[in-house]
This record gives structure tokens, sequence and C-alpha cells, in this order.
């Protein structure tokens, strides 16, 4: 009897030993789980808040497994929508552009304006294409889809979701409406600029350049000229 009773008592003692180790490994499993997720949580809260301009995305992966994969989907997609915004940021920076109407380039590019032509088209084809990608970018079906090539779904996909669609699309990433009113301003922008040089180029016999200023044969053609650039500085 007595060697029974401590067969039954060593075998509840393995027991709870198992299910103590169970339960030890669960609040390990547990605890690794929400570590991953508030990394994750952090590294979009950093997209987030950055500044486009001068922001950096930290391309390290904290996480591991699928939640690495989540992590670097959401990098590498944000990596790529930041590049195109910064091209749009960045169209009218360039020397060239402030100086399209300057005398050096009148007399190098005039009377025909065909290297500055070219130059305001390759620009609006740049600021198209960009703003094209940006929205594309944007749209819900888009960046699931992101996820998707990766083989990722059910938990991983949803997790994802809840980042890239609850906090970088609506904190981060920029509406259809603005990005529309800024490709119709940067279209307005590169139309004065064209319409400014279209009308040298076809009234190319009715001024010259004198003493680095420009000459009209008539004032109402100087008036339409001026009143063309006066747009610029507005």
């Amino acid at each position: 009897m007595r060697q029974r009773r401590k067969r039954r008592k060593g075998k509840k003692i393995v027991v709870l030993l198992v299910v103590a180790v169970i339960i030890l490994l669960a609040a390990g499993v547990l605890f690794l789980t929400f570590r991953q997720i508030n990394q994750l949580k952090t590294e979009v809260t950093k997209i987030s808040q950055m500044d486009v301009d001068a922001g950096i995305i930290d391309e390290v992966i904290y996480t591991e497994g699928s939640y690495a994969e989540v992590e670097q989907t959401i990098k590498e997609y944000v990596g790529t929508y930041v590049e195109n915004l910064r091209t749009i940021r960045t169209i009218f920076q360039d020397q060239e552009f402030p100086e399209l109407l300057s005398v050096e380039n009148i007399q190098k590019d005039g009377p025909a304006f065909k290297n500055t032509l070219k130059y305001l088209e390759e620009k609006q084809k740049t600021a198209d294409e960009a703003f094209q990608l940006l929205e594309e970018m944007a749209k819900e079906d888009s960046i699931m889809a992101a996820i998707e090539e990766r083989g990722l779904n059910g938990y991983f996909e949803k997790m994802y979701g809840e980042l890239m669609l609850g906090t970088v699309q609506t904190e981060f990433m920029y509406s259809s409406e603005e990005l529309q009113a800024a490709q119709e301003s940067i279209e307005e922008t590169i139309a004065e600029r064209k319409a400014a040089v279209s009308f040298l180029s076809e009234h190319s016999a009715e001024w010259k350049m004198k003493n680095d200023k420009l000459e009209f044969d008539s004032d109402e053609l100087l008036n339409q000229y001026n009143e063309l650039v006066s747009v610029f500085s507005e």
C-alpha cells in the first residue's frame, strides 16, 4: 500500500512538473510574441513620424521569423513610397529650373528653345509617373498585395494590414485628393514656364537680346511676355 501511495505521489509530482514546464514555455512564447509585436509597432511609429525630407528608414530588421517578414515588407514598401515622394519634392530644386528664362539660357538655347522645352517635358513626365505610383501605392489592394507576395496569410497578414492600413496609410501616406492638388500645382508651374518659353519661340523674329535685356518689336508683345512671366513670383 505504501509503495502504491509513493508511486501515485511520484506521478503527481511528475505531472505537476510537466504542467509547470508547459506553463513556463507558454509564458515564454507569449513574452516573445508580445515583444515582437511591440517592436513592430515601434518601427511603424518611427516611420509614421519620419520627416520625409530628412528622415531615413531604419533598414535593420529587429524581429524574427514571420514577424521579420512583416517588418521587412513594411519597410521596403514605405521605402519605395518615400523615394517617389522625394522625387516630386525635389523636382524643381536643380539649378536649371529657375534659370530657364535667364539671359544665359535665352542666349544659349534661343530662339527655338528645343532643349528647354524638352527639359520641361521630362520634368512633367517624371512628376506624372511619381504621382501615379504614389496614388497606386496608397490603395488598400496594393498595400495588401505586398504581404501576399511574401506568402504570408492568416494572423501575420492581418497584423500587417492593421499596421499598414491603420497607421502608415492614414498617418503617413497622402490621400488621393492631396496628391491631385499637388499634381495640379506642379502642372501649373511647368505650364507657366512652358508658355513663356513657347511665346519667345513663336515670336522669335520679333525680339532680340540687347545689353543682356530682351527687346520686343512692339509694346503689345512686351506686355504679353511680361504678363506671362509675372506669375513666376506669385
